[in-house]
């Protein structure tokens, strides 16, 4: 399966009020391209990709890039990985699941699918630990989008927004989370991946979090047509538990040989 490389910009700044307490936090490092490996061929559900353009190609999927992320309280920093390791793996149902690593303690994952000709998200999960040392700190989020929320409506046009609704649970947080907004068509861009030109649909979103977490996200994100994300940018605005800000930019992406 390939293994594909892209330059990923991951910046994230934080909003600290106060700093006056300092806590010593290790590295996590770089997540492991052998374990992202390993973990897609125990995952993936194999047979062909079906007919061309439905789905992405499976693989693992290598991006470069740098950044960092902040909670507000406690002040903690932790640096995003030089290597980004992701994986695509197929579904049933014409779905597919992307999962990226920022570094060995942090990762997301969405579940999509393709649904009358649209690409929609039918579930997520993020994962992150922090290590301090004497004890490790995490959690796990788990939603689920039901009905499913569109990522992408070939019908639709700049300006057209698009209603998204996720619920879930976070492992370190009683009680249920709603994501609701909507994602802003802005129009069809064009962006130079690897030397090449490739058209991409750039994508608007602005989302409230109520329930057991609450907060304020704006989203930009760069799709192509058959539902690979080539970019985004993230900013919390408000998050009583990550306290965080912050941006992600996706700017080139080459194939090379991998392991099968």
């Amino acid at each position: 399966h390939p293994v594909v490389t892209a330059l990923v910009g991951v910046a994230v700044l934080a909003a600290v009020g106060v700093a006056a307490l300092v806590v010593a936090v290790d590295e996590p490092g770089p997540a492991s391209v052998d374990d992202a490996i390993e973990r897609f061929e125990d995952d993936r559900a194999g047979g062909p990709a079906g007919p061309d353009g439905d789905r992405p190609a499976e693989g693992v999927y290598l991006y470069t890039g740098e950044g960092e992320e902040r909670l507000s309280f406690p002040p903690l920093v932790q640096a995003d990985s030089a290597e980004m390791p992701a994986t695509v793996v197929h579904h049933g149902g014409d779905c597919w699941a992307f999962r990226i690593d920022f570094n060995a303690n942090h990762w997301q994952e969405w579940t999509l699918c393709r649904d009358d000709g649209r690409v929609v998200e039918t579930a997520g999960r993020t994962g992150q630990e922090w290590d301090l040392g004497a004890a490790q700190v995490g959690n796990v989020s788990s939603f689920v989008c039901d009905p499913p929320s569109v990522v992408l409506d070939p019908e639709a046009e700049p300006g057209d927004e698009i209603g998204q609704s996720c619920s879930g649970t976070n492992s370190a947080i009683d009680g249920t989370t709603t994501s609701a907004g909507t994602a802003r068509v802005v129009g069809t861009e064009t962006l130079l991946i690897g030397g090449t030109e490739v058209e991409v649909v750039h994508l608007r979103g602005t989302r409230t979090l109520t329930g057991a977490q609450e907060g304020d996200e704006r989203t930009d994100a760069w799709f192509r047509a058959d539902g690979p994300r080539l970019g985004a940018q993230r900013r919390p605005d408000r998050n009583p538990r990550a306290g965080a800000r912050g941006h992600a930019r996706g700017a080139r992406q080459d194939p090379r040989g991998g392991r099968r």
